[in-house]
């Protein structure tokens, strides 16, 4: 469903230059590491003590909400788009990523250069968008437009936001978030259709087969576009509420199909199971938050830390190990920790609001701490292989083993 193949593209380029620029998910994956600490920091010293994010257009929360939609996750996506193609490299890679930094620092809080912000924003989403639409137009690769569509949503949800912004509309601001939010979810589900059972297979010794059921694919894909829609579009309560109840029924279903117990042994691998768990659970939280059950937040940071932020998180771990030539097998002390420090965060984030309602702004700083805690992990023990030359040969593990994909796959590390 998700596969980017372009061939004759990245297999035989010859590398110059720093070992960052050589692939695609090396500085994005690093950007938005950086990121990620960087951002949640600020927004932990205006949550809890009281500092203002003094930017043009905006409020603190949409700032906060843009920064980790369109400056941390969409930097991860296109990271793996990006080594999907392996045409982009050098130069052409460290202009975009450029533009993406550009951003970054004009949303600093105190800069108030919003309409530079804007601009780097807006010409990195189309940048994006050119550089994986042209491999496919070049290799006439159509049947790969699939994941165009979800890039131009995220396109034009930035659009939506940057014109909010400059033009004072408070409705295009949110709409364009929540456009950007949902696309998100989307795209990790669509990807996680296609990769989980990947990493399973090459991850795990004795692993059992792994497959998917194409009627719980098409379901999840139907009940998904009605919900996008329905929700975009302020549908009533019910037209919100049974399609996540559908769509976490569906899901789970087909999460329980991919458990094995040899996954608990991987953090890489349970923390990918545990982040689809919570996108299923936040679907749940949707369901009942349309209904007035549940404060719409939780469903929010159910998709956002514990769905996104785990998969996320462990997907960046497993692609910078096999793809630059190392056993996926043997990942860094760390990855344990910074997956559970991760893992506790969605807990607290969601579930302790949920029965603790009084120390509700106790748990978001917890929570805020463990992201920081997670991420900097990340940075310490992957930072240094995104930076530095393809590993030599691991340990005499086939290279298939150790993670690496024919050409062009959709950023995997099997």
């Amino acid at each position: 469903m998700i596969e980017l193949t372009v061939l004759g593209q990245g297999e035989n380029q010859e590398k110059h230059g720093p070992a960052i620029w050589d692939a695609g998910f090396r500085p994005f994956f690093f950007g938005a590491a950086a990121t990620g600490v960087v951002s949640i920091l600020l927004w932990a010293w205006v949550y809890a003590a009281g500092g203002r994010v003094p930017l043009q257009g905006m409020t603190s929360f949409d700032w906060h909400g843009h920064e980790m939609v369109y400056g941390y996750t969409l930097a991860v996506i296109a990271g793996f788009l990006l080594t999907a193609v392996e045409k982009w490299t050098g130069v052409p890679l460290a202009v975009l990523a450029g533009l993406w930094l550009g951003g970054r620092l004009c949303m600093l809080p105190g800069t108030a250069l919003i309409a530079f912000a804007v601009f780097f924003d807006m010409l990195f989403v189309f940048g994006l968008f050119g550089m994986i639409l042209w491999p496919i137009v070049q290799a006439q690769a159509w049947a790969k437009c699939d994941i165009l569509g979800k890039l131009a949503v995220s396109v034009v949800g930035q659009c939506v936001f940057s014109f909010g912004v400059l033009l004072d509309r408070p409705d295009w601001v949110r709409f364009g978030l929540w456009a950007g939010l949902l696309m998100s979810v989307g795209l990790t589900i669509a990807v996680a259709r296609k990769i989980v059972p990947i990493f399973i297979k090459y991850g795990l010794e004795n692993a059992k087969p792994v497959r998917n059921i194409r009627a719980l694919d098409w379901s999840s894909l139907l009940l998904f576009t009605v919900y996008f829609v329905a929700d975009l579009t302020r549908a009533s309560g019910a037209w919100i509420a049974w399609p996540c109840l559908a769509l976490f029924v569906v899901l789970t279903a087909r999460l329980l199909l991919w458990h094995q117990f040899g996954i608990w042994r991987k953090p890489l691998l349970w923390g990918i199971w545990l982040g689809l768990l919570w996108i299923n659970v936040g679907f749940l939280l949707r369901a009942l938050g349309a209904w007035g059950m549940v404060i719409p937040a939780l469903a929010i940071h159910a998709w956002a830390y514990g769905g996104m932020g785990l998969t996320i998180l462990a997907m960046m771990g497993r692609v910078s190990l096999g793809h630059t030539n190392r056993s996926v097998h043997r990942h860094p002390v760390l990855t344990g920790w910074m997956i559970a420090a991760l893992t506790l965060g969605s807990v607290v984030r969601v579930v302790f609001p949920m029965v603790w309602i009084e120390h509700y702004l106790t748990w978001v700083v917890v929570a805020q701490v463990l992201w920081v805690v997670s991420l900097v992990f990340f940075l310490i023990a992957y930072g240094p292989m995104l930076w530095r030359p393809d590993a030599e040969s691991d340990a005499h593990i086939p290279k298939r083993s150790c993670g690496a994909k024919p050409v062009g796959r959709f950023g995997v590390a099997t």
